[in-house]
């Protein structure tokens, strides 16, 4: 597994979480071996891989990561105002994506750099390099493209 990553953190044998990514050296002598700062895994895949963003109450950004070797990702999140939930799966070269927001809820997608929305009319849509759009109840369908070949 590629440092650093949960998985290199098991491939030094670790049955516990340390208290800081280290590399292989510092690894022969880490501060500490059962660390908590680490441990919650399912909000960072909640935020990150799903993309489910919490700005407040009312407002939830979608930023998903289409992590290369994953071939889908899902995750809910309870609001105020409903459930948010994303689903993303890859399909050939196409990645599609149900997003489900609450009534009263501002949500917008965010894709990251070197993605687009897979709709002509949208394309015009940027933010910061990244396509975007307000978020409705439907799939998306995302493309990746190539700014070097």
């Amino acid at each position: 597994p590629d440092y650093p990553s949960y998985g290199a953190f098991l491939g030094y044998g670790l049955t516990a979480l340390p208290e800081n990514f280290l590399s292989p050296e510092e690894m022969k002598k880490p501060d500490s071996l059962n660390h908590h700062f680490l441990g919650d895994f399912s909000a960072w895949a909640l935020e990150y891989i799903a993309g489910i963003r919490p700005v407040n109450a009312k407002k939830v950004d979608i930023r998903p990561c289409f992590i290369e070797q994953l071939s889908f990702a899902a995750g809910e999140y309870e609001t105020p105002c409903g459930t948010v939930s994303v689903k993303w799966e890859r399909d050939g070269d196409r990645i599609r994506m149900s997003v489900t927001v609450p009534e009263g809820l501002d949500c917008r997608i965010i894709l990251p750099v070197g993605y687009l929305f897979h709709e002509p009319e949208r394309w015009a849509d940027r933010l910061h390099d990244s396509a975007y759009t307000t978020a409705e109840n439907r799939e998306y369908v995302i493309k990746k493209i190539e700014f070097f070949k």
